[in-house]
């Protein structure tokens, strides 16, 4: 039980830290600003 909550929350915060990986990528190659 625990396990798979402990699973479940790491991939969780995988996943969300993948996307503002992506999201920042992103920002920083089309704004100019930078």
């Amino acid at each position: 039980m625990y396990v798979s909550i402990y699973y479940a929350h790491w991939y969780s915060v995988r996943r969300y830290h993948i996307d503002v990986v992506l999201i920042f990528v992103g920002v920083y190659g089309t704004c100019p600003c930078f």
